[in-house]
């Protein structure tokens, strides 16, 4: 991960030395040295993060956090400069900027404070590299080869992304099960409930969501609505989920009126809700109880990988397992999806599987696992058969020996991405597990962060639109169903497990801390903060954090305590600090950019941090 933020630093200080160079002769050196060891850090990089999680060494573990400080340290010093040097530019922002900058001496003062800290890094970096020569780093990672070789640039592909839907494979009997709970009537005005139990990665949501999607069940039931949301969710707030789902309304309200809410809107006719995710025990009796009634044949689904030691429902739970090796190599095919590399070559492909045995390779390699199954094919898709393809796996039916096979995959599909499109991927790791975000919000917030340049003459925004849709043709994010949403409305997310890896690799690289309830975020070197506002409670920011670029918020209004200030007429409006110029561009940016939300206000410690705050939408996958 050290080498995708390397790889931002380096664009940042090629920059820097093209568009100063007249006016910083004497530090252009200085840049040039820091931009070439890092170049050289990145290669190196390149081959070392796979091994790290082989090895377990410590050392390597050192030598990486002392990288990334180092680099972080970098990238703090030309944003503030940058930063400066833009203030200049805009006056008009603050009179205390205009006064600030008004003199040459300034100006020099500002260069020499950038040279000093540019020279001083170059030190400490010479130092680290000394460091992996002393301690023999590279002889130590060189204990287990890497053999395939990591993509280095965009796979180009020529599916739409709104045409990326993968299949279900060896779930007919689950579906014509499931088809048969919805279909069947009741006598009860009661909701009955239906379980699709299986452990993460084994197809669950799928399952469903293609039952849900039919024709027939559209027609089948009067009231439709689908909620995912992150484990352990208060039933409060899953209700209201529920009422936002079915009144495509995002206002929230407090738990009396979302049971009157969802009355009036249930009583309507027959009804199907699909819950995805996990709920303690409690948590769902009390939403089962707080359903109304419904006319009768109204069904519940519930999506969750174990079911509740005490259920009203009587019906058998709908279990998925994982899949055989036929069943598994036949997946593989079908989403692999190579039909554009021409029909000799897919014919090749597929005569390869089952004569090379390839079939027994993937299921040794995923274990039958669809989600495992689904990222070796989206990797492959990018790899030149058959060179490559044995190389990849041979490494992965080492690795399968000593990981968790869907580890070893998922390792593997992050180590291949390019590195300026890991820091995207990663980001997902900083939203909310099982929520769904909107493509065209996520590309502002790959911009805000600087994960994105312009490229071959494209725009960053398209630069951003083509990260994204290499990552859905790997298949390791996920594309919600359109519905009936226009185009260019379309939403993503990852799968729990993927979400899962995603957290563990920001953490370990100080990419992200996310918090969530009213826990305290402790002293780190995180470069963003994630506040996850799931309990209705909020995070005490007690400690600095120095490195701290970006704070997330997931945040709701509080529609009752605005009503109660309203009526009672007693809060004073706070004197805003900003004058009438900042908040007419501050509420032009927002309408350019309405995912993200840059604030003066949002600036905490140093003048580095900036706030992205955004509302996620429940998934629907």
């Amino acid at each position: 991960m050290a080498e995708a933020v390397i790889g931002a630093l380096v664009g940042k200080l090629q920059e820097l030395a093209m568009s100063e160079a007249r006016a910083m002769v004497a530090v252009n050196e200085d840049i040039r040295s820091l931009r070439d060891k890092l170049m050289w850090m990145q290669a190196f990089l390149r081959d070392v993060e796979p091994r790290r999680r082989l090895q377990n060494d410590e050392l390597i573990r050192v030598w990486l956090q002392q990288t990334r400080s180092a680099v972080f340290d970098s990238e703090d010093a030309v944003d503030q400069y940058i930063l400066q040097v833009d203030l200049s530019r805009y006056p008009s922002w603050t009179r205390a900027t205009l006064k600030f900058f008004a003199s040459f001496t300034t100006q020099v003062r500002v260069r020499r404070n950038l040279s000093s800290r540019i020279k001083s890094i170059n030190t400490r970096l010479e130092g680290i590299i000394a460091n992996k020569d002393r301690y023999k780093i590279e002889d130590a990672s060189a204990v287990s080869v890497v053999t395939w070789r990591p993509s280095a640039d965009t796979f180009t592909s020529t599916e739409k992304m709104d045409k990326i839907v993968l299949p279900i494979v060896a779930r007919q009997t689950q579906l014509d099960d499931l088809k048969k709970y919805l279909e069947a009537g009741t006598d009860t005005t009661r909701p009955e409930v239906i379980y699709v139990i299986g452990k993460s990665g084994v197809g669950k949501t799928k399952l469903v969501r293609n039952m849900y999607e039919e024709y027939w069940t559209k027609n089948h039931f009067d009231v439709q609505a689908w909620v995912s949301f992150a484990p352990n969710l208060s039933a409060s707030n899953i209700l209201k989920l529920i009422i936002q789902r079915l009144k495509e309304d995002n206002v929230t309200c407090s738990r009396g009126e979302a049971r009157k809410n969802l009355k009036e809107e249930l009583e309507k006719g027959k009804y199907l809700l699909v819950i995805d995710g996990e709920v303690s025990s409690t948590e769902w009796k009390s939403i089962l109880n707080d359903l109304p009634d419904g006319m009768a044949g109204s069904k519940v689904v519930q999506i969750t990988q174990t079911k509740p030691e005490s259920s009203p429902s009587t019906l058998q739970p709908i279990e998925l397992e994982d899949l055989n090796e036929d069943e598994a190599t036949n997946l593989f095919l079908k989403t692999l999806f190579m039909k554009e590399k021409g029909k000799k070559y897919w014919k090749a492909v597929k005569e390869a599987v089952g004569k090379n045995h390839y079939g027994k390779d993937i299921f040794e390699i995923t274990g039958g696992l669809p989600l495992a199954v689904v990222l070796l094919s989206g990797l492959l898709r990018t790899k030149e058969y058959p060179g490559e393809w044995e190389k990849v796996f041979d490494y992965l039916k080492n690795k399968a020996i000593q990981w968790k096979r869907l580890d070893s995959v998922l390792s593997m599909c992050f180590d291949d991405l390019p590195h300026d499109m890991k820091s995207c991927f990663l980001y997902f790791a900083a939203l909310p597990v099982n929520t769904l975000i909107r493509a065209r919000s996520l590309v502002c917030m790959w911009m805000a962060e600087g994960f994105l340049r312009p490229k071959d003459g494209k725009q960053m925004e398209k630069v951003g639109e083509q990260y994204l849709k290499e990552l859905i043709a790997r298949r390791l994010v996920n594309l919600a169903p359109m519905e009936y949403e226009a185009s260019g409305d379309e939403r993503v997310a990852v799968q729990t497990k993927v979400h899962d890896f995603l957290l563990h690799e920001a953490q370990e690289a100080s990419f992200v801390e996310v918090h969530g309830g009213d826990d305290i975020p402790i002293l780190s070197n995180a470069r963003r903060l994630s506040l996850q506002n799931h309990r209705d409670k909020y995070a005490a920011l007690a400690n600095y954090l120095p490195k701290l670029r970006s704070i997330l918020s997931n945040f709701e209004e509080e529609v009752e305590a605005r009503k109660e200030e309203d009526q009672l007429g007693t809060v004073e409006k706070e004197e805003d600090p900003l004058g009438t110029e900042e908040k007419e561009e501050e509420k032009q940016n927002q309408q350019a950019c309405p995912c993200l939300h840059h604030s003066a206000r949002g600036r905490l410690q140093g003048d580095h941090t900036h706030q992205v705050c955004h509302t996620a939408t429940p998934a629907r996958i």
